[in-house]
């Protein structure tokens, strides 16, 4: 009989087996948010289905206020071989352990997720919508006569990219409100190199950047670009962009690069689309009713 309950830390340590058993379709079983996060207690409440074995695992993680008024929320995924009626009872679990009245959603990159959010009566209020394109690109590398464009440098320009990128994700529940240990954490990460995230300055001020990242398998992904609302309209998304891309193929070796937007995002996707990127896959958010 399949129980639910907190894990154990033995348990949380052997994730990598369920973990890798639902990655087995290709998507990843959960988040990066989310991964790097397990048995933290400080950042996240967690349950898991145990049988014989750990079939199921659910976390909730905090997402600070990302905007004057907003109140936060939990952000919960799920990975699960035990199918919809376990998924359901371990977001029902996780659920019942956070503070009365507060708000949640529950994020679906597959169809046992969307079922549990069926089931639990939810409404999808989020998608978004992953993106590919094969590299080199035909497009030649922007330049603008005023803007230098650089690589990350450690020590120095933590603040201005935490300033540029907050005044791009204003509001936004996930990029939004990032802080300096957020930044620290992402920096910490295996695949992180200082000049992946390509930084488009003038005056000495930051006006966007473009992170991007190495997946093991060798392909490349625009991690989080944003330019910054008082830059806007200048191209500067496009040169991002393209400088981004050029980095991957050139100096990193992907044959092929990912990103994810917002499916509402039409500026964006038409962008993308101009570029070649086709779409390859969507995950959504839910929420409860009412």
């Amino acid at each position: 009989m399949v129980e639910i309950r907190t894990p154990t830390s033995a348990e949380l340590s052997g994730l990598g087996s369920l973990l890798e058993a639902v990655s087995s379709d290709g998507a990843e079983a959960l988040s990066e948010h989310k991964t790097v996060r397990i048995g933290n207690e400080a950042e996240v409440c967690e349950v898991v289905a145990a049988d014989d074995g750990v079939v199921g695992y659910a976390q909730a993680a905090w997402h600070r206020p990302a905007a004057p008024g907003d109140a936060g929320h939990w952000a919960i995924e799920l990975a699960t071989t035990a199918g919809s009626d376990v998924g359901s009872e371990l977001v029902r679990s996780v659920v019942a352990r956070l503070a009365a009245g507060a708000r949640w959603v529950l994020w679906a990159r597959r169809d046992v997720e969307d079922e549990v959010a069926a089931r639990l009566g939810l409404r999808c209020t989020r998608t978004l919508v992953r993106l590919e394109v094969g590299l080199p690109l035909a497009e030649a590398p922007l330049e603008f006569p005023d803007v230098l464009v650089t690589g990350f440098r450690p020590g120095r320009d933590e603040d201005a990219w935490i300033e540029a990128n907050n005044a791009a994700f204003a509001g936004h529940p996930e990029n939004g409100a990032v802080t300096i240990d957020d930044l620290t954490r992402r920096m910490e990460a295996e695949w992180y190199d200082p000049e992946g995230v390509r930084m488009a300055w003038s005056d000495g001020v930051l006006l966007g950047s473009c992170w991007t990242k190495v997946h093991p398998d060798g392909a490349g992904e625009i991690y989080i670009i944003g330019v910054r609302p008082d830059a806007a309209g200048r191209g500067l998304g496009r040169l991002l962009v393209v400088e981004g891309l050029r980095h991957l193929s050139v100096d990193c070796g992907a044959s092929s690069a990912v990103l994810w937007v917002e499916k509402t995002n039409a500026p964006a996707r038409r962008l993308y689309g101009s570029l070649g990127f086709w779409e390859a896959a969507r995950i959504r958010s839910y929420e409860p009713v009412g």
